[in-house]
């Protein structure tokens, strides 16, 4: 560290990496974690400069020069670049002594690379007495050292198998004869043992990517009230972390707790609740950088789940946080999440929003046709919609783009010698869903010393000059609105009289005005969510308005062509069968029940018909069944893993309710396995119910509810 080297310390999850990072008092400690290299480098300047005010942003050049004259300490945990990017970060942390926590040797020959050991013996056994809050007395310290081997010294699972002995009155023999079957084991265990309050908190830390967040935001998103008890039961068990007055937990665990858990959360719920909270947030400050980065991840899970809607009002939340941030790789990424899930939620508003942004996005990266194509793509949206606002907006970008802006002086145009990097100070962005506001993005920053508001250094590292790679000049405001409508907006803004217009072609190839009459809104959310297969039907209604000025005739409504969706209310016609005139302004009501006939994810359509046209809207929902196993034994106690959709839950019954282990599943073409098996001092015997035999092992059929029980018997007289 002295001599300014870098060094790597490599070890698996939960080996204490990040405690001895934080341990060397680094001047400044980033979590890298899905970050990119550019976004990162925009971060590592705020760490010791005061940056640009307004949103403006450095170029990479620019975050490089200003990093070179850094010296500091600076540690990278949970990084998970690639050679190149490594070379291209010690360039630019030429200057710094720079700790690396890693899962994989990634450095090489850049630098020092450390493999972390865990624990010595002694000290793993002091610290799993002191988490079991009793001495380990001579008798039970062989059996502590095999658990400790078993777990190969890592501080985190000897803190979790010590809160399983504290808490849970599990046995060391016992978490042994497990964990040296399987070390991950202890997850499995530590979560299964949660109330289900603790387990939504949990889901959603994994759900947020290893992101460090508020508390009040964190329980807001698990739907818990006393949310601080909830923290101190996952610290406790080692399930969770704290950074000041954020929480999150280990990066690397995040994967495999979210597979185990993320049934336990409301997904699209918790995606409503960070994208009300980042839209009142201020865009500038670190907690909503942060919350931002932890929704490009949740983005990626509910695209994994096709949760469109979801991702549409989140992603254009968080853009604008990321926009002002400097994050422009990661604001490229939650654009293009947003045009995906507005193709696959059939929101032609939505589509022309988030292709407005990405050819703004072009446009600032120096990509002029691609931004040209997508801000065209943007602009035949917005006018087929008649969105007028929105078209003007798009239209002087583009403008911008090909250098005809008509607002432009001399000079300004693409043909009269200004550089593309000069008209960028004046560029219209859409950064916002609803809001009117003014936006300068420049690439010109102010130098320390010009009192024009530049970087100026927080701390003693201030560099002497900074170079701009533009023309020097300070970023200014621009005049131009943004769209007011956005992609929750649905369809644009009409006229008085309920009407939008669009430019068509005549037949002499003249443009003549045509109105076209607004849409009818369908209001409802069409995602019925987890269903019990078999149990009550859910029914949603769904209000179906009449924006116009004058009456609409609703011609039908198709129902879904699933049995497992199905036309339940129907105020939309007329008693007699009729079409229905709707008067402007007025609504009327369809009510679709979802009752599941078999698991799978089930999707359909209804569709309401008029004036020759068709609104549809989407339906689905996730039908689960219940797998229970119950111990038939009354005095002797044993265990079982079950197995479904892919993850494994182990369970003892006789300390749950009624003695017995329910666990819901989803997919039918994941099989079930069930395996059932006793302590040091029981065996086991056989099955009852859906499983049969006396393999202890059973895999049932899977379509519907599964119930099956155990015996176990204590063991015989053993034969040497």
């Amino acid at each position: 560290m002295r001599d300014r080297k870098m060094i790597e310390f490599t070890a698996d999850c939960g080996s204490g990496k990040t405690a001895l990072l934080h341990s060397a008092a680094p001047d400044a400690y980033v979590r890298v974690g899905n970050t990119g290299l550019e976004d990162l480098l925009q971060d590592l300047v705020r760490e010791f400069y005061v940056y640009p005010p307004g949103g403006r942003r450095l170029t990479g050049g620019e975050c490089r020069r200003a990093l070179e004259q850094v010296g500091a300490i600076v540690a990278l945990d949970d990084v998970t670049y690639g050679r190149e990017q490594i070379t291209e970060l010690q360039k630019a942390l030429a200057g710094c002594a720079v700790l690396v926590g890693t899962g994989r040797p990634v450095i090489g020959r850049l630098g020092s690379s450390h493999v972390l050991p865990g624990l010595a013996d002694p000290d793993a056994i002091l610290l799993l007495g002191r988490d079991t809050g009793r001495f380990i007395p001579d008798e039970e310290l062989a059996v502590a050292r095999r658990l400790v081997n078993a777990v190969d010294g890592r501080p985190l699972a000897i803190r979790q198998a010590a809160a399983l002995v504290r808490h849970d009155g599990r046995t060391l023999d016992d978490l042994v004869r497990q964990v040296e079957s399987n070390p991950g084991v202890l997850d499995e265990l530590a979560i299964s043992a949660l109330r289900p309050s603790a387990k939504r908190v949990l889901a959603v830390l994994a759900l947020l990517g290893g992101a460090l967040l508020p508390a009040p935001l964190v329980a807001a998103m698990a739907e818990v009230q006393f949310v601080a008890e909830e923290f101190e039961k996952l610290f406790a068990r080692g399930l969770a972390e704290r950074r000041e007055d954020r929480f999150g937990l280990q990066v690397c665990k995040s994967e495999s707790y979210r597979q185990i858990l993320y049934l336990h959360l409301d997904l699209g719920s918790a995606m409503r609740t960070i994208a009300s909270w980042i839209t009142a947030a201020d865009p500038s400050s670190d907690a909503a950088r942060d919350a931002a980065k932890a929704a490009l991840t949740l983005v990626e899970f509910a695209a994994e789940r096709g949760n469109w809607r979801a991702i549409l009002r989140l992603a254009a939340a968080a853009e604008l946080v990321l926009f002002f941030q400097g994050h422009w790789q990661a604001w490229g990424e939650m654009v293009a999440y947003g045009m995906t899930a507005a193709h696959h939620a059939g929101d032609a508003a939505a589509e022309a929003y988030f292709s407005h942004q990405q050819g703004t996005l072009h446009f600032l990266e120096d990509r002029g046709e691609a931004a040209r194509q997508a801000l065209s793509h943007a602009l035949e949206l917005r006018t087929q919609m008649g969105d007028a606002a929105g078209a003007a907006v798009t239209r002087a970008n583009l403008n911008f783009v090909t250098g005809s802006d008509p607002a432009s002086g001399p000079g300004d145009s693409a043909t009269g010698g200004s550089s593309g990097r000069s008209r960028r100070r004046t560029l219209v962005a859409a950064a916002a869903a609803i809001v009117i506001l003014m936006l300068g993005v420049g690439i010109g920053v102010g130098l320390p010393g010009r009192g024009d508001g530049g970087l100026a250094s927080s701390g003693n590292s201030t560099p002497s000059s900074l170079h701009s790679s533009g023309d020097g000049t300070s970023s200014t405001g621009s005049t131009g609105a943004f769209n007011s409508t956005g992609p929750e907006r649905g369809s644009g803004n009409g006229g008085t009289d309920g009407t939008r217009t669009t430019g068509r072609t005549g037949k002499m190839g003249g443009k003549t005005k045509v109105k076209q009459k607004a849409a009818l809104s369908i209001e409802g959310v069409g995602d019925y969510g987890d269903v019990r297969l078999g149990g009550e039907a859910h029914v949603t209604d769904f209000k179906i308005s009449n924006p116009r000025s004058e009456p609409v005739t609703l011609d039908s409504i198709t129902p879904p062509a699933s049995p497992d969706f199905s036309l339940n209310t129907n105020t939309c016609v007329n008693d007699d069968g009729s079409a229905l005139e709707l008067a402007p302004g007025a609504a009327c009501t369809v009510s679709v029940q979802f009752s599941p006939t078999s698991l799978g994810t089930r999707t359909d359509t209804f569709s309401v018909s008029y004036d020759g046209r068709t609104a549809p809207k989407a339906l689905s929902g996730r039908p689960f069944a219940t797998i229970t196993v119950t111990s038939t034994s009354d005095s002797v106690d044993g265990s079982v893993d079950i197995t479904a959709d892919g993850s494994t839950v182990p369970c003892d019954p006789r300390q749950q309710p009624e003695r017995a282990c329910s666990v819901n599943y989803h997919d039918p073409q994941s099989p079930v396995v069930l395996h059932a098996y006793g302590n040091s001092n029981t065996a086991f015997g056989y099955w009852t119910g859906a499983c049969q035999g006396t393999d202890s092992t059973c895999q049932p059929n899977v379509g519907g509810d599964i119930s099956a029980s155990f015996m176990l018997g204590p063991l015989g007289p053993r034969v040497h």
